[in-house]
C-alpha cells in the first residue's frame, strides 16, 4: 500500500482506495498479485496501517467514486 507519505485527511484510507483501483484496472497479473498481496495481507508489512472501520468504509467510498468516475469519464477527471 501506497502509505509513505500520509499527508492530508484520511491518507490510509486513499491509499487503500488507490490500490484496490489498480487491481481492479490492471491486466497485468505481477501488478495484480503485487497489491493483492496487502489487501490479502494488511499487517504484514510494518509500514501498512491498520485501519479502522470507519477508515475502511471511508476507502470503500472512495473506490466506488472512484472508479465510477472513471468508467464515465475514461479518466478519474472529467473531460469537459
Amino acid at each position: 500500500m501506497f502509505v509513505d507519505e500520509q499527508v492530508g485527511v484520511n491518507s490510509a484510507a486513499k491509499a487503500y482506495a488507490i490500490n484496490r483501483l489498480l487491481m481492479e484496472m490492471t491486466q497485468n497479473n505481477d501488478l495484480y498479485n503485487r497489491y493483492a498481496w496487502f489487501e490479502q495481507k494488511p499487517h504484514a508489512c510494518h509500514r501498512t496501517p491498520r485501519l479502522s472501520q470507519n477508515e475502511l468504509a471511508d476507502a470503500n467510498t472512495l473506490f466506488e467514486q472512484w472508479l465510477a468516475a472513471i468508467n464515465k469519464n475514461g479518466s478519474l477527471y472529467p473531460s469537459e
